[in-house]
């Protein structure tokens, strides 16, 4: 597989700038573009708005960079496509955390014209954010550890930490046992996971147990949660009336087999406090059949299929126009 991605010494790596490559999948493949300052997206990034039309930018991970389909099918480029009084700019980093993703809008954005700014926060990244190290899968194969920025709390403030990262992958031997438990595998218990998934048994062993993916949002006062809360406050200082934040839900949440009451009380707490607009797609998600949920994601990548951008970006399309509507009146 060609090379996509190039290292950053801010927030670790980015696609290649100009980059245009076809990515295999079990779908067959995708193809991948990227623009002058190395995100996915079609057209090259201005600092200044250039248009009339309604600048979005959005941040997060491979959710929403679009891993597993093309750029014209992914739901920021479907936005763009059913508006033409839009401009929507992809800054999507697959493998990122909330605190990488905030680390770029503070590199390429945070002195930009903008409109909008949607933060898409993928539940998930409660566990990037507290991790030092990633693990990368080459073309070959073969698994690397790199380190990663990271953000920690420090009476009250953020402190950024292992900035510039290395360029060299990590020897794991040289970590001691503490920060060997801060490398990201891609979530708890990945072997049984993975077990799960090759035998089709995830979905009963979720029911059984009344599985909680991620239990970090269980109380107010847990570390992760804190940190993830501190991070998106940062962000949201910049300017609270053009950001607004999307806590984008798992499959396990999307097909019911996890209860998502948690996750869902600690972001719409966030929003109190920082008086920002949280977007909830979940209960509009929900409208659909379970069988039209399940089409969200491919069969065995849990990365959105275009018919699950499609639905969200119907959802993202009515939340937009009544923004824009509401700055119109004000």
């Amino acid at each position: 597989m060609a090379q996509i991605f190039e290292y950053h010494p801010v927030f670790g790596y980015r696609f290649i700038p100009g980059v245009k490559a076809r990515v295999l999948h079990e779908d067959g493949g995708y193809l991948v573009k990227a623009n002058n300052v190395g995100f996915r997206c079609n057209r090259d990034f201005n600092t200044k708005n250039g248009t009339d039309k309604f600048r979005i930018l959005v941040f997060g991970d491979s959710f929403t960079a679009g891993d597993g389909v093309s750029n014209s099918f992914r739901f920021t480029d479907l936005l763009e496509k059913y508006n033409d009084n839009l401009e929507v700019y992809n800054f999507g980093l697959p493998g990122s955390g909330t605190d990488q993703q905030y680390l770029i809008f503070k590199e390429y954005a945070a002195n930009t014209s903008y409109d909008l700014i949607i933060i898409n926060v993928l539940v998930e990244n409660i566990r990037r954010i507290v991790s030092h190290y990633r693990n990368f899968i080459d073309g070959e194969g073969n698994m690397k550890i790199f380190m990663k920025p990271y953000f920690a709390i420090d009476n009250g403030g953020l402190i950024l930490k292992n900035v510039p990262p290395d360029k060299e992958p990590i020897d794991i031997s040289k970590l001691d046992s503490e920060e060997r438990r801060k490398i990201d595998f891609g979530g708890r218990f990945p072997q049984l996971r993975n077990f799960l998934i090759k035998n089709n048994y995830e979905s009963i062993f979720h029911k059984l147990t009344r599985w909680k993916p991620y239990p970090e949002y269980d109380k107010e006062n847990n570390d992760s949660w804190q940190l993830m809360k501190s991070i998106l406050k940062d962000w949201v200082s910049f300017n609270n009336k053009k950001i607004v934040i999307v806590p984008f839900p798992h499959y396990y949440y999307t097909e019911g087999l996890s209860d998502p009451v948690n996750y869902l009380k600690r972001f719409s707490e966030l929003g109190k406090e920082s008086n920002c607009d949280i977007w909830n797609p979940l209960p509009y998600f929900n409208e659909l059949s379970l069988q039209e949920r399940r089409k969200f994601r491919f069969e065995k990548d849990v990365h959105p299929t275009k018919y699950g951008h499609e639905v969200f970006s119907n959802y993202l399309r009515d939340k937009i126009n009544s923004f824009m509507n509401n700055i119109k009146l004000n």
